[in-house]
């Protein structure tokens, strides 16, 4: 809302009537872009309603850029004004007498007259004379009204409320946050400042994708949290363990550059239950997160070259429960599955299976793999891979399209190979489900 202040009829130094509403249309065809409400202390002209075109002129004819309250910019007046849509209600009479005046220059008559006050923390602009006791008038109305306005507010500006204790979120995650009130979502973010990190020569900031998230959403009466979390390699799968441990599930693992030097993964996580729950949950990734940055991760190391293995093939055979195959010094056991793809049925060979390879010697072994799981196994199947210190190492899908739906989990092993492969057929006997027609 846009207030004049004048002392009576012909405050505008002896201005007519007509002149007074000449002044008016003159803010009406001299502003653009967003409808503004004109009020003059006379009586008889505070109910018009004048539907403003351009901001920048307006700006410039009545000096507001450099007022001696304050430098104001075009931008700031139009996005003062941005929002008020009150529909133009006039005398036409005296607005069609009002037209045929004519203000003398940009900066004359009508300028002069005025100095300009922002009120931008109580919503407002007060135009006055310059005398102090209408100064301090003009401050008292404008402030009136401005309350008036605030107070019939619509119930549909008043801020939403989106169920959920934000402040609360931000004290157990130990990260600040934003609400999206128009999607009733509340999003902490963590970014990693603490990261040197650089991809093909460009210096990579956490504006550019290196910030950890994590946003709660009220859904019924429990509350979903989504998240993504930004880790180097040697801290994935330490915080993995504590978002298993805290009923969160991981939904996804996988790297969103090329080039980076260190390598950055980022873990997708999500949950659904009570709001404290998951916040707190959330808020021991994020302590687990900074425990383990600057190298204190864990990287699993053993001295393995396959040309050199001496594994027992036929024990392991028995502890996984298939018959394996052995070449280059790597035995390797693969478990087809079945999907169909466009109405027709793909399996094993075609890459939907499972599959495990073992290197090394009884002692010292690695074992590295890829899981074929439906949607329903993957948090089973991630906590029995954990639980034998088996890491993971990628969670993503292979194909588009295919019936049921199919992830890809990769992993990684180290230890002796009896251990490597009873963890691995823990994780196996999860997925035994026959998934063809």
């Amino acid at each position: 809302m846009v207030l004049l202040l004048c002392r009576g009829p012909n405050a505008l130094r002896g201005a007519s009537r007509g002149q007074q509403f000449c002044f008016a249309h003159h803010l009406q065809t001299t502003t653009r872009g967003v409808s503004a409400h004109f009020r003059c202390t006379p009586s008889s002209l505070w109910p018009r309603r004048w539907r403003a075109r351009r901001i920048g002129s307006m700006c410039t004819y009545f000096g507001l850029n450099d007022s001696k309250f304050g430098r104001i910019k075009t931008a700031g007046f139009e996005r003062l004004l941005a929002g008020i849509t009150l529909n133009p209600r006039a005398d036409k009479k005296r607005l069609a007498r009002a037209s045929t005046c004519t203000p003398s220059s940009p900066r004359g008559s009508f300028a002069d007259m005025w100095d300009w006050v922002a009120l931008p923390e109580v919503g407002g602009l007060v135009m006055m004379l310059r005398s102090e006791c209408w100064k301090c008038l003009a401050l008292v109305v404008a402030l009136l009204f401005t309350g008036a306005a605030h107070a019939q507010q619509r119930k549909g500006d008043q801020p939403k409320d989106v169920g959920i204790d934000t402040a609360d979120i931000e004290r157990r995650t130990g990260a600040k946050g934003e609400l999206s009130a128009d999607e009733g979502v509340f999003k902490v973010n963590l970014p990693r400042t603490d990261l040197k990190v650089g991809a093909a020569g460009v210096k990579l900031i956490p504006p550019l994708g290196l910030t950890a998230w994590a946003a709660f959403k009220r859904v019924g009466d429990a509350t979903m949290v989504m998240g993504d979390i930004v880790l180097l390699e040697d801290q994935v799968n330490p915080v993995m363990d504590v978002a298993l441990q805290n009923g969160l599930e991981v939904t996804a693992l996988h790297n969103h550059f090329f080039w980076e030097q260190p390598k950055v993964m980022f873990m997708h996580i999500s949950g659904m239950g009570e709001t404290a729950r998951l916040a707190d949950a959330v808020g021991k990734v994020f302590t687990r997160l900074r425990e383990t940055a600057g190298g204190k991760g864990r990287v699993p190391r053993a001295s393995v070259d396959p040309a050199r293995s001496k594994l027992d093939v036929t024990k392991l055979d028995a502890l996984l429960g298939q018959k394996g195959t052995s070449k280059d010094g790597v035995y390797k056991v693969t478990v087809g599955r079945t999907v169909r793809i466009y109405g027709h049925e793909m399996g094993k060979a075609m890459g939907v299976n499972t599959w495990a390879a073992f290197a090394g010697t009884p002692q010292q072994a690695v074992v590295d793999g890829d899981f074929a799981i439906l949607e329903s196994e993957l948090q089973p199947v991630l906590k029995a891979l954990r639980a034998a210190n088996i890491d993971i190492v990628a969670i993503h899908n292979h194909m588009t399209g295919e019936e049921p739906r199919m992830l890809f989990l990769h992993y990684w092993g180290v230890g002796p190979a009896d251990a490597l492969a009873r963890g691995v057929r823990s994780a196996m006997e999860l997925t035994l489900a026959p998934t063809g027609p």
